[in-house]
């Protein structure tokens, strides 16, 4: 993680409908990230990696993704 996405993830001013999914490590994030877009998404399944989808705040700026556009589906979420 680069300074720069750090500072930029700590500075973002999420919406009252963005949704944070936070687990304890190791204790299955990435399987909720799944479960919430299945069921937000319907069961889209089009995209190689969750965080394509479920972008997490402080690493987004080193994977060029803007937190403040628009998700593909509603609710947004974040990691």
């Amino acid at each position: 993680v680069s300074k720069e996405s750090e500072a930029n993830g700590q500075g973002f001013k999420p919406r009252k409908s963005d949704v944070f999914i936070t687990t304890y490590a190791k204790c299955g994030t990435t399987w909720t990230m799944q479960i919430v877009h299945q069921l937000r998404s319907g069961g889209d399944m089009d995209f190689e990696e969750i965080t394509e989808v479920i972008p997490w705040d402080v690493l987004a700026l080193d994977c060029k993704q803007d937190l403040n556009s628009e998700q593909k589906y509603f609710p947004r979420c974040f990691k």
